[in-house]
């Protein structure tokens, strides 16, 4: 199966719209397997070991590659990629890498631009994740803007932030959700 097959049948059984699922892979990716991006502004990361969010990063780390004494690697490949990975966006959902963690990931991060299942899962899982934490209150526009945004923001004047996001996700075909 191609990855819009699987973006489909995990779309089915995690109750997520496809049309929203597939639109999400289009904008973020153009529905690209081999996709990643660093994005070492992110400062929101992942105490595995914990199980919790690790602590706010100082000025300093923010744009650093260079791991914090107290940051513990993953198993796989040592701290220094560990922390690096976790602030880099994966495969055709362009899911960070904390957020990956956050939600139980264990894997290797590559994987994700390369096997389209596992990138299909994981992508409509976070979705289904942000279904259940924000439907009810702000519909599918707010869902997409915590996918793309961390969580559903508005402007003083009541519009959601990246409100170019959803119209990018309008165009690709998640219209009747939006």
């Amino acid at each position: 199966m191609n990855l819009g097959d699987w973006v489909v049948k995990f779309a089915d059984g995690y109750k997520v719209p496809s049309e929203i699922a597939l639109a999400v892979a289009s904008v973020e990716s153009n529905m690209q397997m081999g996709k990643s991006e660093f994005r070492p502004g992110h400062v929101w990361l992942w105490n595995w070991l914990e199980n919790r969010p690790f602590r706010r990063l100082l000025p300093e780390e923010i744009n650093s590659i260079v791991q914090p004494e107290d940051f513990h690697p993953h198993i796989f490949d040592g701290g220094a990629s560990e922390w690096v990975f976790q602030r880099t966006a994966w495969g055709p959902f362009q899911i960070v890498g904390s957020s990956l963690r956050q939600a139980g990931y264990g894997g290797r991060f590559i994987a994700h631009c390369t096997d389209p299942e596992l990138a299909a899962r994981w992508g409509v899982r976070q979705l289904s994740f942000l279904r259940d934490k924000y439907l009810a209150k702000h519909g599918w526009p707010g869902v997409v803007i915590a996918f793309r945004a961390g969580r559903p923001r508005k402007t003083r004047d009541g519009e959601y932030i990246y409100k170019e996001y959803l119209e990018k996700l309008v165009k690709a075909g998640a219209g009747r959700f939006l």
